[in-house]
């Protein structure tokens, strides 16, 4: 299933996260041109990341790839 989410903070990006972990194609839009500290933010160290992801080669970027 194709799913769009609308805002790239943390519940936008835990819900692609989780979607995509369950086989679906998700596209994160944010209206932000360039993603910096605001709101409530969260810091995930790389070894982190890679436990919330579960790849070993996974490091998050700003453009998703």
């Amino acid at each position: 299933m194709r799913i769009l989410v609308a805002g790239g903070g943390v519940s936008g990006l835990a819900t692609a996260v989780a979607l995509g972990a369950r086989g679906h194609h998700v596209l994160v839009l944010e209206q932000r041109p360039v993603l910096t500290e605001g709101g409530a933010g969260i810091r995930l160290a790389p070894e982190d990341f890679r436990s919330w992801t579960g790849s070993a080669s996974a490091t998050p970027s700003a453009n998703g790839r």
